[in-house]
């Protein structure tokens, strides 16, 4: 359950928490990562049995109903998984695009989402080197 002032705390970052259920407000939220030129942004596992996407950019989380929106409406969501100067974080990413391919396989069959970093990855490369995941990241991604 969410506070009632839309705040929360994770680890030590804050984030303003966006519930988006019309496709007005996903191109506005989209729209903002894109004029920002944000140089990534970390996309949650689709829950498909809540049909939830989760992105947190800059400060905020925003969480997709995809059940209140469209295929044709999540196009801005599809263009900004594209965007090629936006890394797209993601902890499984075979997962992820899999569920994302499900949603509208005729859009990615003519579209790569790239650039992608694993947390999977980096994790076991952190216990192979010894380092924290921390340091790992901050490495790669600056």
């Amino acid at each position: 359950q969410l506070p009632l002032n839309n705040n929360f705390f994770t680890n030590q970052y804050f984030y303003e928490v966006i519930i988006i259920t019309t496709p007005t407000q996903l191109m506005q939220f989209c729209e903002t990562i894109q004029n920002k030129n944000l140089k990534r942004i970390i996309l949650g596992k689709l829950i498909t049995t809540d049909c939830l996407i989760q992105i947190v950019a800059d400060n905020q989380l925003a969480c997709i109903d995809i059940l209140s929106i469209t295929i044709i409406d999540l196009q801005p969501f599809f263009e900004l998984l594209i965007n090629k100067n936006i890394t797209k974080i993601m902890f499984s990413p075979s997962e992820d695009l899999n569920s994302y391919y499900e949603l509208d396989t005729n859009f990615f069959k003519n579209h790569i989402i790239e650039p992608i970093y694993s947390i999977q990855i980096a994790e076991q490369e952190s216990i192979k080197k010894r380092l924290n995941l921390k340091t790992i990241l901050k490495n790669r991604l600056n």
